[in-house]
């Protein structure tokens, strides 16, 4: 997105409201929503390998997005199990 940076210094004119991190398992999930409603969404790990999204459509209708994302580390755990 053009003009837009992660690295937003928080301060009082920053609608707080516009912005929430989740944390599931290993991944790190921040969603910025902007004052135009654009949803920006940031993906990491804490394995701290390079976070890529897999290319999967997984949505059941078109009224949602559903997307599959892996890191370097999990893809290479799993290619040392599968042989």
């Amino acid at each position: 997105m053009l003009g837009f940076s992660w690295n937003i210094q928080i301060n009082e004119e920053v609608n707080l409201m516009l912005c929430k991190q989740i944390e599931i398992e290993e991944w790190v999930i921040d969603a910025i929503s902007d004052e135009d409603g654009h949803l920006s969404i940031k993906i990491s790990n804490k394995d701290g390998t390079e976070v890529s999204a897999l290319g999967f459509d997984l949505a059941v209708n078109n009224t949602e997005w559903t997307e599959r994302f892996s890191t370097d580390k999990i893809e290479s755990d799993y290619e040392e199990e599968s042989s």
